[in-house]
């Protein structure tokens, strides 16, 4: 895979093998596939990596599930807490089905509520 023949050597090159008859297709859709992988770099390239988390931020996620408990299926007994609430939400979302003019997004709104005095 591509993937793996950048890992093992930053010079690596792969081969793809198609009919001769397919072959100006093929071309034209590595193009398409190399310019929207640049242009995903390219957008991505200051976004979040949620894989490194800031002390800070880890020590948030291991405290915001104390303080609702998570929500169980009686029947199941799966379970959602606060920290996994948003990527089940989205997970959900990506799986319905959809077109290029629809644009299926959770919207959410944070709405502080005082309760005993304490927001």
């Amino acid at each position: 895979s591509k993937g793996r023949a950048r890992k093992r050597d930053g010079g690596a090159k792969y081969f793809i093998l198609v009919d001769e008859a397919d072959s100006g297709k093929c071309s034209e859709d590595l193009r398409d596939f190399v310019q929207i992988e640049k242009m995903l770099l390219r957008r991505c390239r200051n976004v979040h990596n949620p894989g490194i988390e800031s002390e800070n931020e880890l020590r948030f996620s291991e405290n915001v599930d104390t303080l609702v408990p998570p929500y169980v299926v009686p029947s199941t007994g799966a379970q959602v807490s606060l920290s996994s609430a948003i990527a089940l939400v989205n997970r959900y979302c990506a799986k319905l089905p959809s077109d290029i003019f629809t644009r299926l997004v959770p919207q959410n709104r944070l709405i502080a509520v005082n309760s005993h005095g304490k927001t």
